[in-house]
């Protein structure tokens, strides 16, 4: 291995210069876009198919690309990153340009148990409304939700 002198920058792999130009590709293009196949964009970017297939499956690991065995590579929906706050579901994703959707999957009494009792404030054996939600995001499961309530809470 060649000795680098202390001022040289680090080499940038072909195929990193290659994934950070197809980054860019990617963002102009809607979910759903088909990129070109790996030739056209070899070509293009004048480089190897072999870069180009591991600059491609960096994005596809990255979430960034999906690829769909005889049919090519297409611009993957972006991926919800939820941070843990207070707020609502349905502001946040709204906030992320999402149609927030909640199913509920089941929703009756329960007793408490000593754990629950002790979290609600409530005696051991009181009445819960628990209620199991499926929450989705433009029609994508995005998470289960079971919420328990104090009955006395919600009459009826």
């Amino acid at each position: 291995m060649g000795k680098r002198h202390p001022n040289q920058a680090p080499r940038i792999p072909k195929y990193y210069k290659l994934k950070e130009l197809l980054v860019e590709l990617i963002q102009s293009l809607p979910a759903g876009s088909p990129l070109p196949p790996e030739r056209t964009l070899a070509e293009k970017y004048e480089t190897s198919r072999t870069t180009v297939r591991q600059a491609l499956a960096e994005l596809v690991v990255e979430g960034r690309l999906q690829r769909i065995q005889g049919k090519g590579t297409f611009v993957a929906k972006p991926k919800v990153a939820q941070e843990l706050q207070l707020v609502s579901y349905t502001e946040d994703m709204r906030h992320h340009g999402l149609r927030p959707e909640t199913r509920i999957l089941e929703a009756g009494y329960v007793s408490a148990d000593e754990r629950l009792a002790t979290l609600l404030c409530i005696r051991p054996g009181g009445r819960v409304l628990r209620v199991h939600r499926l929450r989705l995001a433009d029609g994508e499961p995005m998470s289960i939700d079971t919420s328990h309530l104090p009955a006395r809470r919600f009459p009826g």
